[in-house]
């Protein structure tokens, strides 16, 4: 996630903003300064301070926005007009772009090995062989033709994924 300020030079609310952005998370903030409305059109600048989450200014609407360089004043959960989000606000806009992103790789590979089945019970599945037990051939026919000890050096390795 890339969390991005941008602001016109000496803007009196950048401060503020960048407290309760510190206040929120632990992500780094870049900030950028704006200079003029075609470089605010640019970036998406609606005033000035103005917090982009992955490019996007979680505190407009796309049909009430103009670009540009000014001052940018905000409204708190009660309706008062502020400087800066509150700490809540930027908390609750930064927890919805979370959940608004796609899994990253890791992400997905993390979940996968929580639902990866355990490697003991198909050792002991093989190895145990009895009349009222399955043979090691019907255990290697469930496991797609392979012995078990293959199947899990493919897993290990990252070859192999078990279904949910």
């Amino acid at each position: 996630m890339k969390l991005e300020v941008l602001h016109v030079p000496d803007c009196p609310n950048l401060s503020p903003m960048l407290e309760r952005l510190a206040q929120v998370t632990d992500l780094p903030v870049a900030t950028r300064v704006i200079d003029s409305d075609a470089e605010a059109a640019r970036f998406g600048m609606a005033g000035s301070p103005t917090l982009l989450i992955d490019g996007v200014d979680p505190f407009t609407s796309p049909d009430r926005c103009e670009w540009g360089v000014s001052c940018r004043l905000y409204r708190d959960e009660n309706g008062r007009i502020v400087s800066a989000p509150s700490v809540e606000q930027l908390r609750d806009a930064i927890s919805a772009a979370r959940q608004a992103q796609p899994p990253t790789p890791g992400e997905v590979l993390s979940v996968w090995r929580t639902r990866a089945l355990p490697l003991a019970p198909v050792r002991r599945r093989v190895r145990t062989v009895g009349s009222d037990q399955p043979s090691r051939r019907d255990s290697e026919r469930r496991l797609g033709g392979r012995r078990s000890g293959t199947v899990r050096r493919r897993i290990g390795a990252g070859y192999c994924r078990l279904a949910p």
